[in-house]
């Protein structure tokens, strides 16, 4: 999975950059870094929608923003998205085979699954278990007894 990381203030300008950037991308599921959005915005984070809505209706995508700040957080809960774990999908629709992204809690990495079934972050090493229709659970494995 591709990535691409997002900087500075989120505002109208940030925002078209940034689309004009997963524009440049093929089709298929596409990481954003917004860890370095700061501050944001509510003109950037409208600008940013409108403009991640008209790619969509343009080519398959399906676009995932982790490691999102608090602040972008708060104002994407205000309008009634759903914000999990820090991240954002928008465009779920999209199938990519049988495989799907799911992001780490712990390192925000973006992990390929296919279906069902537990599986670790190559990045961080916590393993997880996803049940295939987007619930997925983290957790620490117990050492094992000699």
């Amino acid at each position: 999975m591709q990535r691409i990381e997002a900087k500075g203030i989120l505002d109208r300008v940030t925002a078209r950059s940034l689309i004009q950037k997963v524009s440049e991308h093929p089709p298929g599921v596409l990481g954003i870094d917004c860890s370095g959005l700061y501050p944001v915005l509510s003109e950037g984070i409208d600008a940013l929608l409108e403009g991640c809505e008209q790619l969509l209706s343009e080519k398959s995508l399906r676009l995932e923003l982790v490691s999102l700040p608090h602040s972008l957080v708060t104002q994407l809960m205000l309008r009634d998205l759903p914000v999990h774990n820090r991240a954002l999908t928008i465009g779920e629709g999209l199938a990519v085979g049988d495989t799907d992204a799911v992001v780490c809690q712990n390192c925000s990495a973006l992990l390929r699954v296919q279906g069902r079934g537990y599986y670790g972050c190559p990045e961080c090493g916590i393993h997880l278990y996803t049940d295939g229709r987007g619930h997925v659970s983290f957790y620490e494995p117990l050492a094992r007894l000699k």
